[in-house]
């Protein structure tokens, strides 16, 4: 009696299968890669976005507690005055961490160059112009992050018209 050898297939995968499979995952892979990437660029972005707004809103505060007669206790402890004349205008630069958290004053360097604040993440600069009638035009311009040019920082603008005592 003659036997015939039977083919038994072992478990596994060819050639072509591994090919394709590869094929598959080079393609997908920078795909995921780069979704990742822009959402969380995306998710920075807007987290920025929303604590500069709360960023503002509490530096106008501090602005008019300084402002008041007599001041009012204030995060800024340099002499920013309200502008009295077309002539003055005020300027401060106030240093923030990722959480909204005031570190310290900030100078022309930290708003001109990388800001050398440990911990500082958001450089906010306020200025107060003279309109009419003891008004003021407040600009707030607050970046992000303080560590790096400011050609790279992403920049926020926020503008509010007050008297010296906060009130229209």
């Amino acid at each position: 009696m003659i036997r015939i050898a039977k083919h038994t297939r072992k478990s596994g995968m060819t050639l072509m299968e591994v090919v394709i499979a590869l094929g598959i995952i080079g393609f997908i892979l920078p795909i995921i890669i780069a979704a990742t990437t822009s959402t969380g660029n995306a998710r920075r972005n807007a987290e920025a976005d929303t604590r500069s707004a709360w960023l503002a809103r509490h530096i106008q505060t501090q602005i008019i507690a300084k402002w008041a007669e007599p001041p009012i206790e204030s995060e800024i402890d340099s002499d920013y005055t309200f502008p009295e004349n077309a002539a003055t205008e005020s300027s401060v630069v106030l240093l923030y961490d990722r959480e909204g958290s005031f570190l310290t004053m900030g100078t022309d360097a930290d708003l001109n160059s990388q800001c050398k604040v440990p911990k500082a993440v958001f450089v906010a600069s306020a200025t107060a112009e003279f309109q009419s009638d003891s008004l003021a035009l407040v600009s707030i311009t607050i970046s992000h992050p303080a560590n790096v040019l400011p050609s790279k920082r992403g920049s926020y603008q926020y503008k509010f018209l007050t008297t010296r005592k906060g009130i229209l």
